[in-house]
């Protein structure tokens, strides 16, 4: 699995590794070889993030779960896809999904062109018919995925077949009620390192509690 600290430090120290990797078209559409390009970059990112919003950067790293709930315009996107290049430079994350409302699913990708450029980035909404296929060749062929609350309240089966290690929930006050489907299907996505919930404005006491997004 792409992200195994053995291989990348064989990788690292010269050494040949396995790995089914797809050559590069001659359109120079960006391919499954390009999925080890951020683990063989240095693990220091040069950014122009802003001091404090470097600072929820690093709060984002040493925390396992959490809620960012920064005002509107501080760059929240930002900061949890720069938490999330960060990870994928050490190692320690190989496969991210990013659950967010359906009209800023475009905006996602556009800012993760931004902020983490190496990443192979996929947007997927498949229709019922094709789901399955459709997500278990994204999740093979993307660092990133990005997708809508909608695709989330049927489980997904290809979640099973290539866990996740990290989770980013954008508006995550739509994950507030346990009842809601959206819940239900937020909380079978098996996640092995990193979930993490990302809010677009800070919860507001009419919200009611955040235990349930956490």
């Amino acid at each position: 699995m792409l992200g195994n600290a053995a291989w990348i430090q064989k990788l690292r120290n010269g050494h040949v590794v396995n790995l089914e990797i797809f050559k590069e078209s001659q359109q120079g559409v960006r391919q499954r070889k390009d999925l080890v390009k951020p683990l063989l970059m240095p693990a220091r990112v040069e950014d122009r993030l802003y001091p404090f919003q470097r600072s929820g950067v690093a709060w984002l790293l040493r925390t396992d779960r959490a809620i960012l709930a920064d005002d509107m315009g501080l760059g929240k996107t930002a900061q949890a896809l720069s938490a999330a290049r960060r990870l994928f430079r050490k190692g320690l994350v190989s496969k991210c999904l990013i659950i967010a409302p359906g009209t800023l699913l475009a905006n996602w990708e556009r800012e993760a062109m931004l902020w983490a450029p190496e990443l192979i980035t996929k947007v997927v909404r498949p229709s019922l018919k094709d789901r399955e296929e459709t997500w278990a060749k994204a999740l093979k062929d993307a660092n990133v995925v990005i997708t809508s609350y909608e695709q989330i309240r049927n489980k997904i089966q290809a979640f099973e077949d290539s866990p996740l290690q990290l989770v980013i929930a954008d508006e995550a006050h739509r994950l507030r009620k346990s009842s809601a489907q959206a819940t239900k299907g937020f909380r079978k996505i098996p996640s092995l390192e990193f979930p993490a919930n990302l809010t677009i404005s800070p919860f507001l006491e009419s919200d009611g509690t955040i235990q349930g997004v956490i």
